[in-house]
Formats: C-alpha cells, sequence, structure tokens
C-alpha cells in the first residue's frame, strides 16, 4: 500500500507527492558589484532602497550567502550606518 489509502467505501486512491523545487536566483553578486538594498518599514523613516557597493560575501548555504554592502556616502548620511549585510535575495538588486 505504498502511497495508497483505502476510502471508506473500500476503493483505493493515489496520493501523488510533489516536491517544490528550489528556485534558483536569477542574479549572481559579486564582490564590487554596484547593488541597491531595501530596507522595509521596520527602519521607519530610512525605508527604501539605498545604494552601496557589496565587498564582502559569506556563503551560508549551496544557494544563498550573505552580501556585506558599503552604502555609498549619501546612503549613509541618511542612513547613519556605513554597511550592512543582506541575507534575503528580495531585498538586494544590481544597479544597472
Amino acid at each position: 500500500m505504498d502511497n495508497q489509502r483505502r476510502d471508506r467505501d473500500g476503493s483505493r486512491r493515489r496520493i501523488v507527492l510533489v516536491r517544490k523545487t528550489q528556485t534558483l536566483m536569477e542574479e549572481s553578486y559579486q564582490i564590487g558589484d554596484q547593488v541597491e538594498v531595501y530596507l522595509d518599514e521596520k527602519f521607519g523613516n530610512k525605508e527604501g532602497w539605498h545604494a552601496g557597493t557589496i565587498f564582502k560575501i559569506d556563503p551560508y548555504s549551496e544557494h544563498r550567502s550573505f552580501y556585506w554592502v558599503n552604502f555609498d556616502t549619501e546612503a549613509r548620511l541618511k542612513l547613519g550606518t556605513r554597511q550592512i549585510s543582506v541575507f534575503n535575495p528580495k531585498n538586494i538588486r544590481k544597479i544597472k
């Protein structure tokens, strides 16, 4: 009865197990890339996209990394910090 079970009426029905495929990041990032980092509403009036440059990449797993970003001068003045690490890929994008 592997992957099957009986209904109350005695008929068999098959249970299909579906595994969601791993979505790979479309963009890859390298040290020196010009990027924008998104800070959400937890940062109050600092919410939004801020420009900077990747200066360090710390691998976390086969598919994800921490990206360390030095903020540009304008972002540093607005945010009051020089750098940040970004783990969630939806919060970082390349400047084109």
